[in-house]
């Protein structure tokens, strides 16, 4: 963790010696006396070659499933690829749609971090057509301190960087305005590799199966 800032590389190991973590796809059973974890599914699939339209179907596919509720529906904005090609989809679908119930759209701002991406969430939010209510939300080291304890017991694990804690903020405000159903961009960078960090297991699969075109064709793109 202190050099890669990662707790999750390698599976059962947590910081803690003598707790474990459940990895995917596993169950454990107690009998009174052992515990005994097993794996009860794992994906074996070849990944076939993706274009952009395909991205992009599934994308709207995935995105078309979640806007069905019956509550009010919210989505994050920082501003980002991935949380703005959430935004603008459901935007689209909801136009299509003829929805007129308002999409909650939530917006995390810090004036005082270093980058400021208010510009780029101001872009996006001023492109939305439907029906839609913007809530900016903030925070202080005052705010910070108040919600340390809880913080740090949600998030179970350290985590290199505190951007969890805008999320939390912004779970936080969408709960206090009752939305249920929240959609945002995480998980994007891990499967879109947004960061250089994410090609190193990507790296690794492809030298596996031999794959040494679309190995240097990723070297080339980075």
């Amino acid at each position: 963790f202190l050099t890669m800032g990662r707790t999750d590389d390698v599976p059962f190991k947590t910081l803690i010696e003598g707790i474990e973590s459940m990895p995917a796809g596993h169950f454990a059973a107690w009998d009174g006396v052992t515990l005994d974890v097993k794996r009860y599914h794992r994906f074996e699939l070849e990944a076939a070659q993706t274009t952009a339209t395909d991205i992009r179907r599934e994308l709207s596919r995935a995105v078309a499933e979640q806007l069905v509720s019956d509550v009010p529906i919210g989505v994050t904005i920082s501003g980002g690829l991935d949380s703005s090609a959430i935004v603008a989809v459901a935007d689209d679908i909801r136009q299509q749609e003829g929805s007129e119930r308002p999409l909650h759209v939530f917006a995390f701002h810090d004036a005082l971090a270093q980058a400021d991406e208010r510009p780029y969430q101001d872009a996006v939010i001023s492109a939305l057509k439907s029906s839609h209510v913007v809530h900016w939300v903030s925070s202080s080291a005052c705010q910070l301190v108040d919600d340390f304890d809880r913080y740090v017991d949600s998030q179970e694990e350290p985590f290199a960087d505190v951007s969890s804690y805008g999320e939390s903020r912004l779970a936080a405000a969408a709960a206090a305005n009752g939305v249920r159903v929240l959609l945002n961009g995480i998980g994007g960078d891990e499967v879109f590799l947004g960061y250089p960090g994410f090609c190193a297991p990507l790296f690794v699969d492809l030298v596996r199966g031999g794959h040494f075109g679309a190995l240097r064709d990723l070297v080339t793109v980075w």
